[in-house]
């Protein structure tokens, strides 16, 4: 597979703006990217075909995001390789447990005071 190696015009380029940022800063960016089939090439000799992918909208995602981001990322490479993984929904209860365990009396609480204690 192959991709297009141009961003998509207009609104649905999220990161043409920030390039200031990234030149000045040398930092990284998570993006989420649409991507959809611009065409796909056949060798007619071996019957190998490849897709060329082209950006249909690229944003790039916001600081508070990243973590979800991440997991959800994880999750996707642990499924294509075959990992065992959690179901988010119950990987953020367990989170959620552990962020409310009083850690000096074994306590767990409702609330998030616990956490903070």
């Amino acid at each position: 597979m192959k991709i297009q190696g141009r961003l998509p015009a207009g609104d649905r380029d999220g990161l043409t703006a920030l390039e200031p940022a990234v030149t000045k800063n040398r930092s990284p960016l998570v993006a989420i990217v649409i991507l959809d089939p611009k065409r796909i090439d056949e060798d007619v000799d071996t019957g190998h075909r490849e897709a060329v992918m082209r950006i249909r909208s690229v944003e790039a995602l916001l600081p508070d995001d990243l973590d979800a981001a991440l997991r959800l990322l994880r999750r996707a490479y642990e499924h294509r390789t075959g990992a065992v993984t959690l179901p988010i929904d119950l990987e953020d209860e367990l989170r959620d447990v552990f962020t409310n365990i009083n850690f000096e009396t074994g306590e767990v609480s409702d609330d998030d005071e616990a956490a903070s204690e």
